[in-house]
């Protein structure tokens, strides 16, 4: 599977850690706000032709920058009140929850300045990770062929924005 993930653009990786996400809410009957902020954010991610732009959103709903223990919520940019929300939704969901959302934001953030090389090794371990989680928590995933399309050759390695319905 790693060798057919290589093959596969940084969008077309990020769509596939969305659907195992989707999968896992869904497993887990979380269907809310904040469920569908997270969902919409990565999305955005898929869609964007301005990924600095979605960097920001990104660190804002970021699970390890919320659950910091140094976290302070003036070193957000979304309203206090919804950060808050974030906090507490990250400590009532199952922990592998708040570990794929991470996973999947990494391969977003992960190559945003850097060179993505022959297959992005950097966006590649945190697919990886995504899958290993499912597995333990029999969370369905889907057939990593049906990413092929979202090739690696596209745009050095970003892939084409996805547009979703």
């Amino acid at each position: 599977m790693k060798n057919s993930i290589k093959k596969i653009s940084i969008r077309g990786r990020m769509y596939f850690c969305l659907v195992c996400l989707q999968n896992a809410f869904k497993q887990n009957n979380i269907n809310n706000g904040e469920s569908n902020l997270i969902i919409n954010i990565i999305k955005e991610f898929l869609e964007s032709n301005n990924l600095s732009d979605w960097e920001e959103l990104a660190n804002n709903i970021q699970p390890i920058n919320i659950l910091d223990e140094k976290f302070n919520i003036n070193d957000f940019s979304f309203e206090h009140k919804l950060v808050l929300k974030l906090k507490i939704f990250y400590e009532h969901i199952p922990a592998y929850l708040t570990e794929m959302i991470d996973y999947t934001l990494d391969v977003g953030l992960n190559n945003l300045y850097g060179g993505t090389g022959e297959y992005s090794p950097l966006t590649l371990e945190p697919v990886l990770k995504i899958i290993d989680l499912c597995k333990e928590n029999s969370i369905e995933f889907p057939d990593i062929n049906n990413f092929l399309q979202y090739s690696y050759q596209d745009d050095d390695g970003w892939g084409f924005p996805i547009q979703l319905n």
